[in-house]
């Protein structure tokens, strides 16, 4: 697959995730505002930027909705502080926290 394929596909995939948005009940909307939010920020970043080489094109051409998939991916880990997370485990590993 090309580069402009991938992408084309990306946007089609992102009209659709949109379009199913409208069959979504309210409560079901704000239950998942934040996977909705961070999807639509993901789309525009990569549309924009077109961050992905030929190698990173064909692995997620093999993800059948790479655009969902991406965005549940960086929901997941977004909130995780990774400098919180470095000083844990290297404050943990000197109190031996990780040891049976």
């Amino acid at each position: 697959m090309t580069k402009e394929n991938f992408y084309d596909q990306l946007t089609e995939q992102y009209y659709e995730y949109i379009a199913s948005l409208k069959t979504m009940t309210a409560s079901e909307l704000i239950r998942n505002a934040e996977l909705i939010a961070t999807t639509k920020q993901i789309y525009k970043f990569i549309k924009l930027n077109k961050p992905f080489d030929d190698g990173d094109i064909e692995y997620l051409s093999r993800i059948k909705r790479p655009l969902e998939v991406i965005a549940e991916v960086y929901n997941e880990i977004n909130g995780i502080d990774f400098e919180a997370f470095d000083r844990l485990m290297f404050e943990g590993k000197g109190h031996g926290l990780f040891e049976d």
